[in-house]
């Protein structure tokens, strides 16, 4: 799509062409997006600029966050991005609460931790290297779109230190929500944290299968491994709810839990819930 056709079908073009050319002149950081009860600052990033361009643009999956935690839980958000969500669950969890917050990509690190200062946050510990099977080094691409950059085999791309979680000195004994977002690296983060699965309650992660492939495996191995490790599988459907999967569920590009306690499970959400009508079926 070239870029007039990518102006045409903007929402509003000028506010665009606004957005674009404040990115390109290193302006944008001096404009704040308010949204719901919090605020961000233009960094130019995609997300960033899809919520200046329009601030009720949000993930689904806030819903979700909005009505599982509580005061006091404490949160694993790995590939945080820009701190929407960490900054999302941090609010809802409260003072007594805790968010570790982990994004690989140095600039991007640096756009998550001026969102928390800007919020006066102090409920967040945040951490700026990559996560997986091992401990050393690995490659990250350093690409514009701040929603696609991930671990490459390439020569190309940032030299950033690996780490597994299981050796990272976070002394919890338990966590109510892991949210991972790591563009199919996934199975390699779940390999080096045993341990911190063994204390997590339920896993909110995407199930993209191109995703998978760039690292030479599918669902099938994410969904085996973490029944493995004791979690059952639920998908989201139509109004909001969450349904068991089937054995042969194939994943279509979506955002999936995996849920250890489910009597845990459903009395927060009948808690979150109380003023909302959703279907929680199939969870027993």
């Amino acid at each position: 799509m070239d870029k007039v056709e990518t102006i045409k079908i903007q929402k509003n073009p000028i506010k665009f062409i606004v957005a674009r050319l404040l990115m390109r002149l290193k302006l944008s950081k001096y404009f704040i997006t308010n949204l719901d009860h919090y605020s961000l600052r233009f960094y130019p990033t995609s997300l960033s600029m899809a919520l200046w361009l329009d601030s009720n643009y949000a993930h689904t999956a806030n819903y979700f966050f909005k009505d599982y935690l509580q005061k006091g839980d404490t949160v694993l958000d790995i590939g945080a991005n820009i701190g929407t969500v960490t900054i999302e669950c941090a609010l809802n969890i409260g003072n007594s609460g805790k968010v570790y917050s982990f994004e690989a990509n140095p600039t991007i690190f640096d756009f998550l931790k001026g969102n928390i200062k800007l919020n006066n946050l102090d409920n967040i510990q945040i951490f700026n290297f990559a996560v997986g099977n091992k401990n050393g080094t690995i490659k990250f691409s350093n690409k514009r779109s701040d929603d696609q950059n991930s671990v490459i085999e390439s020569s190309d791309g940032l030299k950033l230190p690996i780490k597994r979680l299981d050796d990272l000195p976070i002394k919890e004994s338990s966590f109510d929500l892991m949210k991972i977002d790591v563009l199919g690296y996934e199975k390699f983060v779940f390999e080096g944290a045993k341990k911190i699965l063994s204390k997590t309650k339920c896993i909110h992660f995407p199930a993209i299968q191109k995703d998978y492939e760039k690292y030479g495996y599918n669902f099938e191995y994410i969904k085996n491994f973490l029944v493995g490790q004791g979690f059952q599988i639920f998908s989201f459907n139509n109004n909001g709810g969450v349904s068991r999967i089937e054995i042969d569920y194939q994943p279509k590009n979506e955002d999936l839990l995996a849920i250890k306690d489910l009597d845990d499970f459903t009395k927060r959400i009948s808690i979150g819930l109380s003023n909302r009508s959703r279907s929680f079926s199939n969870l027993v």
